[in-house]
């Protein structure tokens, strides 16, 4: 359906039979003529796939490539296609995604913070002890957890790699409050 859509506002193609390889020629004056006549066909599908790089194509004298500028100076200036184009959904799944590990991190750094601030009273105070050694182990788990998410996210390139280093960071610091900042009764 989308498709459909895009499709409409666009002319037909011409000289489709650029795709139906020609015995009779071994050059590449079919092929220039080709994306010559359609070109505006060819960056509007690859504007719509998000290719990078589109700004002013092909150069009509010869279907190559022309570095990014146009040589031409009859040809007109590049089109305003950003260099690269992320449609809204993306956006919309970078902001969810973001929303997500952002109150992981909150939740986790909050526990953290609590094993931290549980100091014993004295030696006798193994409540304490306990309770400081369960919220570092809580937040280690969670710290599990938001890395998880991160990794997944960041595959499906909704998010940077950067955001690995939250996670690891208060794993860190879960872990440095179970081994060597660990309160003594």
């Amino acid at each position: 359906m989308r498709i459909e859509t895009r499709i409409n506002g666009l002319g037909d193609a011409k000289g489709s039979s650029y795709w139906i390889r020609s015995h009779s020629s071994h050059s590449d004056e079919g092929r220039r003529e080709y994306i010559s006549a359609n070109k505006d066909l060819i960056r509007a599908a690859a504007h719509d796939a998000g290719l990078p790089g589109i700004r002013s194509g092909l150069r009509p004298e010869t279907g190559r490539r022309d570095g990014g500028t146009e040589m031409n100076p009859a040809a007109g200036p590049p089109t305003d296609t950003p260099p690269y184009h992320r449609r809204t959904s993306a956006r919309l799944g970078t902001g969810v995604c973001a929303l997500i590990l952002t109150l992981g991190t909150l939740v986790t750094a909050y526990t953290a913070l609590t094993a931290y601030m549980v100091e014993p009273d004295g030696p006798w105070d193994h409540q304490a002890v306990t309770n400081a050694r369960a919220a570092a182990t809580i937040a280690v788990a969670f710290s599990a957890v938001t890395a998880l998410l991160t990794w997944v996210f960041v595959k499906a390139h909704w998010l940077r790699a950067w955001w690995h280093a939250v996670p690891a960071a208060l794993a860190v610091a879960a872990l440095l409050r179970l081994t060597l900042l660990a309160p003594g009764p």
